[in-house]
């Protein structure tokens, strides 16, 4: 460490290296970080159309995603930006997203926002990492996909004295961009966050924006929402508590008798909750053992979202605060949602469009009960030596008078200078509770307002609930509307082709579903239906009127001939677009690149200057001019985020990302750019930076465009070829195209093949991509991952197992080395009916693999479970630390106490009991190493029926009585379990055999019936995901048939009721045909064992 870099421990304290005053001070410095690395990403492509995160898609290509994180942390530099005035300390980390890691009061010598001292990243984001504390800015999905990856930054002071650091990305997954400005101002203890979202791209997208801060918290921190919010919803709406004293179910917690759930220590377990309505613009917390807290100060009519997320207090919250952090111990976040009031909430942004807000967050004290806060201070009412007063904070230096209301009554208080960060009290004219309402003024004008809540009975609104089914919807309109919410909140498991296309089956012109069927169309790379759906959709519309009221569908059908090739056509179209204010700005700029496809700068000069007359800010144009001529280009704004590579500077402030570049390529290429191109693959070829196959295809298509020589050509072309292919995951139309052109080449060019396919299945263009993966294994025999996305085609979509079984074995044999294709290779194995004995052959022939992965490590345990050796399965998960995926808790406990359980059996069976009891009563809490807690209500019916039973072998029948009353207790309505906190089938059954043994045959009979009742009435359903589900906890390559999945757990519940009835060779029967079907069901075979050993059950 050198003199000029600081250790994360110092960090409050260090000197700023500005000039002293008050003037905000910004400037950079290397920080030490203790630091959980994380491993390599997968190198290849993962196709996730169905996982559900955070309420809606968990898509993630063309990320890749990281599984791997070091069990040890070790000192890394990182390049922190620090903003400094009198009052307060921030530090941004422009390397891990851009997040605010630290803000720290100086005055109360408090972090005000959750200060994690280590960098110890969870499986909890998009892709795998995610880093706790800060404040997280997290768009256009929540969590930000990006948020453990490299921002651009750069550091202003303008004329006022703010210090500011401005942030920049291209979102990576829809082209989206974001400029985040953090700053601070003079006389000012706030930070303000200044956001601009921008729509690159050339059709509508969707957005959401969460800025997120965490707290550190105690048994005295409490959530502090607006006085005017009387219900919170869960995510997705889906569920709807009383707030803040909740009275009824929520989250599976009974707080019948009414819980404050606004105090952290009230909730026991992960919960989420987010303001129903308010006209209020503040959100915050307050810790009451520190006298100090946040607040957060955003207009309501933008800022909408309000949110307490709680890993809870329990076993399972330490487990994971342990994953999080090594002594900064327990954090909630209190979320602020921009144009979002509930996760999943997106809204769109048209093609060119930008939309900025602002949001403040800021520290205050000696001010616990807030009643109304804004962004230059907060008011509440204190009781002190028997006086009611009124408390003011001033967030910024200010000069307030105070008003109070007394119905038509106004009192009007002294005027006073309030500096900042100073806190004041005024002794109230009236008594407190006839009081209407409090005004604070500035120069004569409210800046604060707030008013008495005169309505005392709540407004509770009802849960939303799932829409109509397609043929179930009334109205083509209807029908519509489904499909367009869920493609504006990217529904994961519910495609909104489905009601477009029943709209039209109800009326073959609508011309709303035609205009939706043609967007989707042309994401999909699929021109020609685009077109045949535009060309409808204008039909329909200017059947009565030529011109419609909005220039989108024309618009539309003007990218639809574009993408067709029919670029006469097309600028026919976008010149109809520009007719109208709303589409004018993006159809300029199409107008502008067939001109320079054309090769008529003067006249997409015209057009450029016409785009940016209409819409000043559109990036898009601000690049082309940039491209036209570099001096017209602002001297700063999103084009110099291209000027670097674009003009001879060389790399500059792009941190030498490749994505970055793509970019460019992308806008060089649509904008046929040519020469540029060639230069900047050039440029960029030059330097030492990690290489990437794509950029060379851009340079071969450029030079081919151009008519250079057919050598220089070939020469770019076998350039890409010999890149390696980890990770290279196209995804934009201009990448397909490029490459497209480099797969005309045939043979030439197998690794073209290999890309564009990876990017057609990404579109859902399966036999396409399967296609051109083909061609590649029969070019390039030795590449295992071309066979390995063959294997995914095969199983998912076409349904040949066997064929999807060779690819994968043969994948696996030409990378012998690769982890994540041996767990593919097995999960394959196991969901297609290889017996666990030929898996367990097949595993520990790469038994170094099997220790590198969490679910490899499962599995074989569960093999050596299934084969009757729980002591090497115990050794197994005792010999492996676990990274656990938020959502998906719960396999490694389950597995561990299988085994657990399943020794314990082997005791009793041979009589040490003693043994058996001290192994059943371990499995009630999970060892360190397997990174999981349990939850207040995890089922441990199992653990206590087996030492009941014990006891009573004993002859402890008072013990075991205590045993068996709370193996009889919980919840015995059976159901599929698919979550960490479901009950599983399997406790009823050991509820009812524990009532049994204390003499209520009744209820032990009823719970018998209800398994095998719930299994014969429903194994006929068919099982879709649930519309609200906010995770699926399988992060699966293979696709999981619920139905399939269903039906097998109907059997298995007959089985366990036939159990507990008494009828064996019944439940023999149905769990041998499982076992015939699946052979892999540890449900079955462990009850299976028990019938085979049916002397260890008491009756």
């Amino acid at each position: 460490m050198n003199d000029n870099t600081l250790d994360v421990i110092s960090i409050d304290d260090a000197p700023r290296p500005c000039a002293s005053g008050s003037d905000p001070c910004a400037w950079t410095q290397r920080v030490v970080i203790p630091t959980y690395q994380t491993g390599q990403p997968c190198p290849h492509p993962m196709y996730f159309e169905h996982r559900v995160y955070q309420g809606s898609s968990g898509a993630v290509y063309p990320l890749p995603i990281t599984e791997e994180i070091a069990a040890e942390s070790e000192p890394v530099e990182y390049e922190a930006v620090f903003l400094e005035n009198e009052f307060i300390k921030v530090m941004v980390l422009p390397e891990l997203g851009g997040r605010i890691h630290m803000a720290y009061d100086k005055k109360l010598d408090y972090h005000f926002v959750y200060f994690n001292r280590v960098i110890k990243p969870a499986l909890v984001g998009l892709v795998g990492p995610w880093i706790a504390g800060g404040i997280e800015f997290n768009w256009p999905q929540h969590h930000r996909p990006s948020t453990c990856m490299p921002v651009e930054y750069r550091i202003e002071t303008d004329d006022s004295g703010r210090a500011t650091v401005s942030l920049r990305e291209v979102d990576r997954m829809y082209g989206l961009g974001v400029e985040t400005r953090v700053s601070l101002g003079r006389e000012d203890t706030r930070i303000r966050i200044d956001a601009t979202v921008s729509n690159r791209t050339a059709t509508h997208q969707t957005f959401l924006w969460w800025a997120n801060p965490a707290v550190s918290v105690n048994d005295e921190y409490q959530a502090i929402f607006p006085p005017d919010v009387q219900a919170v919803f869960d995510h997705g709406k889906r569920d709807v508590s009383r707030f803040p004293i909740a009275t009824g179910t929520y989250y599976k917690i009974d707080y019948a008798h009414g819980v404050d759930i606004s105090w952290y220590r009230n909730i026991p377990v992960p919960t989420s909750y987010m303001a129903y309505y308010s006209h209020y613009d503040f959100v915050g917390g307050y810790d009451h053992a520190r006298n100090a807290g946040i607040l957060h100060a955003a207009s309501n009519r933008i800022s909408p979202g309000k949110k307490m997320w709680t890993w809870g207090t329990g076993d399972f919250a330490s487990a994971w605060e342990q994953n999080l952090t090594d002594a900064d111990g327990p954090y909630i976040e209190l979320m602020t949602g921009v144009f979002s009031e509930n996760q999943p909430d997106f809204t769109w942004i048209a093609p060119g469009e930008t939309t900025s807000f602002t949001q403040y967050f800021y520290p205050f004290w000696e001010l616990p009960h807030v009643l109304c806060a804004t962004e230059d201070g907060a008011i509440g009412f204190v009781s002190r030596d028997g006086n009611e007063l009124l408390t003011v904070y001033a967030a910024i230096g200010q000069t307030t008078s105070i008003r109070i209301l007394e119905g038509n009554t106004v009192h009007e208080l002294e005027s006073r200078r309030l500096e900042a960060h100073t806190v004041h009290e005024w002794h109230l004219p009236v008594e407190r509770s006839s009081i209407t309402g409090i005004d604070l003024l500035r120069d004569g004008s409210p800046t604060l307002s707030y008013r008495i809540p005169q309505d005392s009975i709540a407004d509770i609104p009802e849960p939303a609930s799932a829409p109509p089914t397609p043929d179930e919807a009334p109205s083509a309109e209807v029908l519509y509307q489904i499909g367009a919410h869920l493609e504006q909140y990217r529904h994961a498991t519910i495609s909104p082709d489905v009601y477009y296309k029943e709209a039209l089956q109800r009326d073959p012109g609508y011309s709303a579903a035609h205009l939706a069927l043609a967007r989707l169309a042309l994401s999909s790379n699929r021109p020609g239906e685009a077109l045949e759906h535009a060309e409808r959709a204008v039909e329909r519309l200017t059947s009565w009127n030529n011109n419609p009221a909005s220039g989108w569908p024309h618009y539309y059908l003007g990218l639809c001939y574009r993408a067709n090739g029919r670029l006469s056509d097309a600028e026919r179209a976008f010149d109809k677009a520009t007719w109208c204010e709303d589409s004018r700005a993006a159809a300029h700029v199409q107008i502008t690149l067939i001109h320079l496809h054309n090769d008529d700068p003067s006249r997409a000069r015209r057009n450029l200057d016409r785009a940016v007359e209409t819409r000043p800010s559109l990036e898009r144009a601000n690049n082309l001019l940039l491209f036209l001529d570099p001096t017209s280009a602002p001297a700063k704004g999103p084009a110099e985020l291209v000027s670097d590579y674009c003009l001879p500077h060389g790399a500059g402030t792009m941190h030498r990302h490749t994505w970055n570049l793509m970019e460019l390529l992308c806008e060089l290429s649509e904008a046929s750019q040519y020469r540029r191109i060639e230069d900047t693959v050039k440029t960029w070829d030059g330097e030492d930076v990690r290489k990437d196959a794509i950029p060379y295809y851009f340079a071969a298509w450029a030079a081919g465009m151009s008519m250079r020589p057919s050598a220089t050509v070939n020469a770019w072309l076998n350039k890409a070829e010999q890149q390696s292919a980890a990770g290279v995951f196209p995804v934009r139309s201009a990448e397909l195209e490029v490459l497209a052109y480099a797969v005309a080449f045939g043979e030439q060019c197998p690794m073209a093949h290999y890309y564009l396919g990876n990017a057609e299945y990404h579109r859902r263009n399966y036999s396409k991509a399967f296609d051109l993966w083909t061609f590649t294994t029969r070019h390039v025999p030795g590449f295992a991952a071309a066979h390995r996305n063959r294997a995914i085609y095969l199983f998912n979509k076409a349904g040949n197992v066997e064929e999807a079984r060779n690819d994968m074995e043969l994948a696996c044999t030409l990378a012998p080395g690769d982890a994540r294709i041996l767990a593919e290779f097995d999960e394959l194995a196991r969901r297609s009916g290889v017996s666990p004995r030929q898996r367990k052959v097949a595993l520990e022939s790469k038994v170094e693999l099997v220790s590198k992965r969490d679910d490899l490590t499962i599995q074989l345990a569960a093999i050596e479970t299934t084969e009757n050796r729980p002591q090497e399965a115990l050794s197994l998960l005792a010999n492996h630390r676990f990274t656990p995926w938020e959502g998906g808790e719960g396999a490694v406990p389950g597995e561990y106490r299988r085994a657990v359980i399943r020794l314990a059996l082997h005791g009793i069976g041979s009589g040490q009991f003693d043994d058996a009891i001290k192994l059943l009563e371990s499995a009630r809490e999970y060892p360190d190493n397997l990174c999981e807690g349990k939850l207040p209500f995890t089922s441990d019916n199992e653990l206590d029926w087996w030492i009941g039973v014990c006891k009573t072998r004993q002859d402890a029948g008072h013990d075991a009585k205590r045993f068996f009353e709370a193996a009889g207790s919980g919840s015995h309505t059976p159901s599929l379990s698919m979550y960490y906190n479901d009950v599983p089938a399997r406790a009823i059954l050991y509820q009812g055999l524990a009532l049994q043994e204390l003499g209520d045959a009744t209820e032990a009979r009823r719970r018998f019936f209800s398994l095998r009742d719930y299994g014969e009435r429903h194994i006929r359903d068919h099982i879709q995901q649930d519309y609200f589900a906010v995770s699926f906890p399988e992060l699966v390559t293979f696709e999981i048939d619920l139905t399939e999945r269903h039906r097998s757990f109907c059997r298995l519940v007959i089985a366990l009721g036939s159990i507990g009835l008494a009828e064996r060779d019944i439940a023999r029967a149905v769990l041998l045909e499982l076992l015939n079907d699946d052979p892999n069901n540890v449900d079955a075979v462990d009850h299976l064992y028990l019938l085979d050993h049916h002397e260890l059950l008491l009756h």
